[in-house]
């Protein structure tokens, strides 16, 4: 059977219609395997090894697939440990630890404030929440002339003496005026310390925001 010029034209462009259509559907799947490709490689570039196992894992792992551990809390010790060392430098920090260090009576020195959470916005505002564990409270409680050791003090709020557990305490509230450094200083007796460490819990405030810079080998 002879077919005519319009019938040779027709089947030669069903053919190449039908060609067209197996081109892009070959060109349809080798983008998609070529970007599934991309993707594997990219998500493998981008893993890191486990801290435990050495295996690759995602960045943000809680729990590594390969050995179990708890990365999470690896992850806060991490930078706990991380915010230690960058806290150790800060010159206030220094100064606060160099005052305790000097006066026998002061036994240990704790910061309790967003400063030592890792996961806590910190910024020029955040001041210090400073404890200071003495044999006797009394005598900073009745001269105050140790607050001037830190610079000259604008503001001044003098907490009472009050129990806690038994035990007295107190607080001075202040802002000097080098930066606007803002130190809120605690006083606590030995044995209230020992009372607390004593508790099947620590205070609520304690959980996350508390680090003990700095303490005398026989600090009881």
């Amino acid at each position: 059977m002879v077919l005519g010029t319009a019938e040779y034209v027709i089947l030669c462009f069903i053919g190449l219609f039908f060609l067209l259509i197996l081109f892009g559907a070959a060109a349809g799947i080798w983008f998609i395997l070529k970007k599934m490709k991309v993707g594997t490689d990219q998500t493998q570039s981008s893993r890191v090894p486990c801290p435990y196992c050495a295996e690759l894992i995602l960045p943000d792992a809680k729990i590594c697939r390969y050995c179990g551990k708890d990365l999470a809390k690896e992850r806060s010790s991490r930078g706990r440990q991380e915010m230690s060392n960058h806290l150790l430098k800060d010159p206030v920090i220094e100064r606060i630890i160099r005052w305790g260090s000097e006066r026998s009576d002061v036994r240990a020195v704790i910061l309790t404030s967003s400063l030592c959470n890792p996961n806590a916005p910190v910024d020029r505002l955040s001041d210090y929440d400073v404890i200071f564990v003495v044999k006797d409270i009394h005598p900073y409680y009745t001269d105050d002339t140790w607050m001037e050791d830190f610079g000259h003090v604008l503001v001044l709020w003098r907490d009472p003496i009050r129990l806690d557990l038994g035990q007295e305490r107190f607080a001075r509230i202040t802002q000097y005026e080098e930066d606007g450094l803002k130190i809120d200083f605690t006083f606590w007796p030995v044995e209230l310390l020992l009372k607390i460490i004593a508790e099947s819990s620590l205070p609520p405030d304690w959980t996350l925001d508390t680090g003990c810079w700095w303490t005398r080998t026989d600090w009881q």
